[in-house]
């Protein structure tokens, strides 16, 4: 909970009369980095929900007013308080009847505390929650170690194998019974994530949502929201979230042949309503239209034009606190969007044929900065693709993953809509179609190939992803040899035939890479070079000096350790044992980004030197160590706060020789604060700053920050 403070002028009496019990009030108090705040309070409310981190916080909020348009006559704004106390506002919806719901995905591990209130005056709501770590991965995201690839937030990596699915998947006339089997055979399959066409809306066209009962949202005749189309579609986001499958909306927000609002307002409120319910999933990739609307422009009303594809990602980056991913579905082999800031990963369709030389270059030329799906590349059996044989799914599989994409796979028989992918029932499968693309995505999952980048310029043939000096892996599409421009050799070869990846022989060492040799039975092959080099020293970043205050935890301290090896062993000393002991020094985070959190014994004050030590298993064992000061100190207690001749004056408890900032804000939703000019050090028990910057009836909230 949070403890404010306000004053105006002429409210010199009320704040002497209520000053007794202002200071007799517990503080609470917050930590960002080095910095801690106090701040005062009247009231708080808690409760004592627990939420795994990158789950779902909700909450049901009554409102009994009555309103001629629930979804547009008020807004429940929310302003959450993270752990490390930074803020995020959000906003609930309208969920039928009087209930309206805050819906919250926390990204933090520690308590949280929520307040709620509508633009009416209405009665909302506050309190906190805590939040766990949990087994959900993190919300999608580009990988953390390399944008290149998707990943998820926190650092976990991730091989996103996708499918390919039509327009029946949501509708809640096709039985559930048929869905749950598809589901566990997707999941036995492999298949992590699910391309969707009707998602948001129908595409109400013969061939793809037409007699389906999918989601459809934005109701045209209103024109308004449906709540409970919204609660059909989550009951069936939350099977997916819960068996940790991921979904991509093929048609998006504004899907084609569907019936999307197209008045701006309408957009605006369709967007802004959509992301306040399915943005606090971990599990969903967002598009802006799909598919085609540059193609298709009738399609789509007329009303996805390039400028209105661009305003519209714009629109939901404005509202997209979450950071989730976003693109729009594009024509054959083209991004128009590849440089708009609001596109943040790429969506492509094509080239779908048998070629894999201008398969590879293709992809290789849409290779940005940001993750790319190849959504439309291979399709075996739809009739707009090539007629890929079982051999051409391996190696257009293998050379898609070569050229740092991830593939979208489908398994059809005419349109984007038919075959098994169409109707997901078992009996339609060609089940070696799967288990191909599964021979090559289970080869990647023995992989650090998120460590790797597609370097063609290394490689005289094949398609090549490397980790230069460290790791470098070769495709061949064919028996024959390569030359690889390789660095810090020498490098242990071993060459694994594509056709059974458990099929792997050792060919000695290489010190240039040249002239490597494929053994001459098989077809296709992959050369894997890995640096026989004594161990790289193992690193870690600086930790600078920490500030704390009594009773109160740092929030996690962020570091970098240079091994990906998940088998580290992280371990710290204290100087101080009687303020801070080993058992109270966690450490969590994967990869290389690390945290380290600690918590001063209770009621104890002063200063301990942290020593941080990494270590691994190898032989000879390599570690790391780092040091820095944890300072816990009291809390500053704003004690008065008096106002004369237009001034107002705070008073503080202090400590001799540290260094404070006052800092305020006009409005407690906010979350950038203003500072005073002039930092404050202090010479004894107390210090004191006085604000000449009020002027009229200004209301200002106040709070002190300690300094490291």
């Amino acid at each position: 909970m949070t403890y404010r403070s306000t004053a105006r002028p002429g409210d010199e009496d009320s704040l002497k009369s209520r000053g007794c019990f202002v200071r007799q009030l517990a503080l609470a108090r917050f930590a960002l980095g080095a910095a801690v705040f106090s701040v005062l309070t009247v009231n708080a409310v808690s409760d004592t929900n627990s939420v795994s981190q990158w789950g779902q916080f909700e909450q049901a909020i009554i409102n009994t007013n009555t309103y001629a348009d629930p979804y547009r006559g008020v807004t429940l704004n929310v302003t959450y308080t993270r752990p490390d106390t930074n803020s995020v506002n959000f906003w609930g919806f309208y969920d039928g009847g009087n209930t309206w719901r805050i819906r919250f995905m926390p990204d933090q591990v520690g308590t949280w505390s929520y307040s709620a209130s509508f633009s009416d005056g209405a009665p909302g709501a506050n309190g906190s929650f805590q939040c766990v770590t949990g087994n959900i991965p993190g919300m999608i995201s580009a990988d953390a170690t390399n944008a290149l690839w998707f990943g998820f937030k926190g650092g976990g990596h991730g091989l996103f194998r996708s499918l390919q699915l039509g327009d029946r998947f949501f509708a809640s006339n096709w039985p559930t019974t048929n869905r749950t089997a598809f589901l566990d055979w997707a999941q036995g399959q492999g298949y992590n994530t699910l391309s969707i066409a009707s998602h948001y809306l129908n595409r109400n066209f013969a061939g793809r949502g037409q007699g389906w009962n999918t989601p459809n949202l934005w109701d045209p005749a209103s024109p308004n929201l449906k709540a409970a189309e919204y609660q059909a579609m989550e009951t069936i986001l939350n099977d997916l979230a819960a068996r940790q499958m991921m979904v991509f909306p093929f048609a998006g927000f504004f899907g084609q042949s569907s019936d999307f609002p197209t008045n701006q307002t309408d957009q605006a409120l369709y967007i802004r309503y959509t992301l306040a319910r399915v943005a606090p999933y971990w599990n969903v990739l967002m598009q802006v239209a799909g598919p085609e609307p540059l193609v298709y422009p009738a399609l789509f009303q007329n009303s996805m034009a390039l400028s209105d594809i661009n305003r519209l990602g714009n629109l939901i980056q404005s509202y997209n606190v979450s950071g989730h991913l976003l693109s729009n579905h594009n024509g054959q082999n083209t991004d128009a969007f590849a440089n708009q800031p609001w596109e943040t990963f790429t969506t492509l369709q094509g080239p779908d044929n048998v070629n894999r030389q201008t398969l590879g270059a293709a992809l290789l030329a849409h290779r940005g900065v940001k993750p790319l799906l190849a959504a439309e590349v291979l399709w075996p059996g739809n009739q707009y693709q090539a007629a890929f044989s079982d051999s051409d799914i391996r190696k257009n599989g293998f050379v898609i993953m070569m050229s740092g994409a991830t593939l979208n796979f489908g398994d059809m028989n005419g349109g984007s809509s038919s075959g098994f992918s169409g109707t997901m029932n078992l009996a339609d499968k060609i089940q070696s179609r799967h288990d191909i693309i599964k021979l090559v995505w289970d080869f990647f999952a023995t992989q650090q190939f998120y460590l790797m980048s597609p370097r063609q310029d290394l490689v005289n043939n094949g398609w090549c992803l490397a980790n230069p000096g460290s790791e470098y892996l070769v495709y061949l599409q064919q028996t024959g040899s390569v030359s690889v421009a390789v660095s810090n050799g020498p490098f242990e070869v071993e060459w694994i035939n594509a056709q059974n990846t458990s099929d792997i022989r050792f060919a000695g060492a290489t010190t240039n890479g040249l002239n490597l040799i494929s053994p001459p039975d098989g077809d296709d092959w992959l050369v894997h070079l890995v640096s026989t080099v004594s161990d790289t020293p193992l690193k870690v970043s600086a930790i600078p000096n920490q500030l704390t205050t009594v009773n109160t935890s740092t929030p996690r301290i962020p570091f970098v350790v240079n091994d990906e090896a998940p088998d580290l062993v992280m371990t710290a000393t204290s100087s101080n044992p009687a303020l801070v002991t080993t058992n109270y020094i966690v450490f969590e985070g994967s990869g290389t980004n690390r945290t380290i959190t600690l918590t001063p014994l209770p009621n104890q004050l002063g200063n301990s030197t942290i020593t941080t030590v990494v270590s691994d298993n190898g032989s000879p064992s390599l570690s790391a160590s780092n040091t820095f000061i944890l300072s816990v100190v009291s809390r500053p207690i704003i004690q008065s706060i008096s106002l004369a001749s237009g001034n107002k004056t705070l008073t503080w408890s202090a400590i001799a020789g540290k260094s404070y900032r006052v800092q305020y804000t006009l409005d407690l939703n906010l979350t950038n604060w203003s500072d005073l000019a002039g930092d404050v050090t202090a010479v004894g028990t107390n210090a004191m700053k006085v604000d000449t910057t009020v002027s009229g009836t200004t209301k200002r909230f106040y709070r002190v920050q300690v300094l490291p």
